[in-house]
């Protein structure tokens, strides 16, 4: 009886934690970040190398996460864990209604980007021999556009009322909006998006690994090598799919 007790209550702290979710969060934060500091280095380090369409659209999408990735810490983040709250107690609204406009603003245009990304490719699996021709004429609209458009959806969160919740810790902290009856609701635009992310994402994925499927390749060393990729496309669809709809899920909860 003893035993069960303990494991009991061993599993209803553990639930209740602070510190595990945020320690499974920063062993995702911290790499990701290396990688897209990483990933920008390189690309502007070496930009005779990488100076086709691809890793131009991929240098735009790595900058939107970068950005997004300090709007999320800055706005839910740093507060689970109980960072800088006496400092968040002297800002004004503004700011903090700023780092949730970081955190709406860069994770729409993540996913135009990460679009974006996916019709370079699929093009270049359709026109292999003209598609960079093509990019080379769109890469900066589609760039500017992923950036504008996004605002359309997000700007008014600058004018948002934004308050900070001490939990009962006296540490950790949420930052809340308070809602006025004629707010638009942000967090169900996000899962819009977020479903509407996953089904173009899926469509376009689906579509490159049937262009893939069709192309002709005559060498057994050929075939092999398609076969593998085929394989890898098929396995990425799936999990960015999956991904996406739980994301959207958690959006919607």
């Amino acid at each position: 009886m003893s035993n069960t007790t303990w494991i009991f209550n061993f599993f209803n702290t553990l639930s209740q934690a602070v510190i595990p979710p945020n320690i499974i969060a920063l062993l995702i934060v911290v790499p990701s970040t290396i990688l897209y500091l990483t990933e920008l280095g390189v690309i502007f380090r070496f930009k005779k190398a990488f100076k086709s369409s691809f890793f131009k659209l991929f240098a735009a999408r790595t900058i939107s996460s970068i950005l997004g990735l300090i709007g999320q810490c800055l706005y839910s983040r740093f507060g689970r864990v109980g960072f800088f709250l006496s400092i968040y107690l002297k800002l004004s609204g503004v700011y903090l209604a700023i780092f949730y406009f970081m955190t709406a603003y860069f994770y729409l245009v993540e996913g135009t980007c990460t679009i974006t990304l996916l019709l370079n490719r699929l093009t270049a699996l359709v026109w292999p021999l003209k598609y960079e021709r093509i990019w080379k004429k769109l890469w900066y609209w589609a760039i500017i556009l992923a950036y504008i458009l996004p605002l359309t959806q997000t700007w008014h969160i600058v004018f948002l009322d934004i308050v900070i919740w001490v939990h009962d810790d006296n540490a950790t902290f949420t930052l809340l909006t308070q809602m006025k009856s004629d707010d638009t609701n942000d967090p169900l635009i996000a899962a819009e998006f977020s479903g509407f992310f996953t089904i173009v994402r899926l469509a376009i994925n689906l579509a490159s690994l049937f262009v893939y499927k069709k192309t002709k390749i005559v060498s057994s060393q050929q075939t092999d090598s398609k076969q593998k990729m085929e394989a890898r496309l098929t396995i990425y669809s799936i999990l960015t799919f999956f991904g996406q709809l739980l994301y959207t899920f958690y959006m919607v909860n």
